[in-house]
C-alpha cells in the first residue's frame, strides 16, 4: 500500500481546469443536454423494431430462478414508432392426439395454453426511470386484459433486456427477466 501523500493543492489551483457551472436551461439552449422530450424518443426510438426471444426466468421472492417455459421457448416482440408493441412467447407444446385444435383433451388444452404468453396494445417509455409501459389490451392470460405493465429496461447494440416490476400471484410473487436480440 503506497502511503505517501499527493502534493496539496489550494481550491483555486484544484478547479482551474474545470469549464465554468452553467444553469441546465442554459445547458439545454446550448445543446449540452438534451431535453426530457429527446431523451424519451431517443429510448423510443432504440425500441422501434422487431426482437427475438434470447431468454427467459422468473425470479421468486426468495431470489429462486423458475423456468416459465421450459423446453426451448421461442418469442417475438415487436415496438413500432406510433406507440404499439405485440409480445409472444410460445413454449414447447403437446401435439392434439385428434390433430384437431377444436377437439382437444382436457390436458391437451391446459398444456397448449400454459406454453404461451401473448399480448398486444400500446406502450410509452420513461427514459429518465429507464422504464418502459405496456398497457395491455388484450392478452392469452385474460387476467392481463386492460392492465398496466411495467418493466425496467435497457437496450445496448442489438440487445434488449427488459426486468419486470415485483408480479403478485396466490402462489408468490416473482420478477420477470427476459433477453432479446434485435432481428436486422
Amino acid at each position: 500500500m503506497n502511503l505517501a501523500r499527493r502534493p496539496f493543492l489550494s481550491v483555486a489551483a484544484s478547479t482551474a481546469a474545470l469549464p465554468p457551472l452553467i444553469s441546465p436551461a442554459a445547458a439545454l439552449a446550448q445543446g449540452t443536454i438534451a431535453p426530457t422530450s429527446a431523451r424519451q424518443n431517443a429510448l423510443k426510438d432504440q425500441l422501434i423494431g422487431t426482437w427475438m426471444l434470447e431468454s427467459i426466468y422468473d425470479e421468486d421472492e426468495r431470489s429462486m430462478d423458475v423456468d416459465p417455459f421450459p423446453d426451448d421457448p421461442q418469442g417475438v416482440v415487436m415496438f413500432d414508432a406510433n406507440g404499439r408493441f405485440s409480445f409472444q412467447i410460445v413454449g414447447k407444446a403437446v401435439t392434439y392426439e385428434s390433430n384437431d385444435r377444436w377437439r382437444g383433451t382436457a390436458l391437451e388444452n391446459a398444456i397448449a395454453v400454459q406454453a404461451l404468453l401473448i399480448y398486444f396494445g400500446t406502450y410509452s417509455v420513461d427514459a429518465a426511470a429507464r422504464e418502459l409501459t405496456l398497457d395491455v389490451s388484450r392478452c392469452s392470460f385474460p387476467n392481463w386484459n386492460g392492465t398496466r405493465r411495467k418493466a425496467s429496461v435497457a437496450v445496448k447494440d442489438d440487445q434488449l433486456d427488459l426486468t419486470s416490476v415485483l408480479d403478485p400471484s396466490l402462489t408468490g410473487s416473482f420478477y420477470s427477466h427476459s433477453v432479446w436480440k434485435r432481428v436486422r
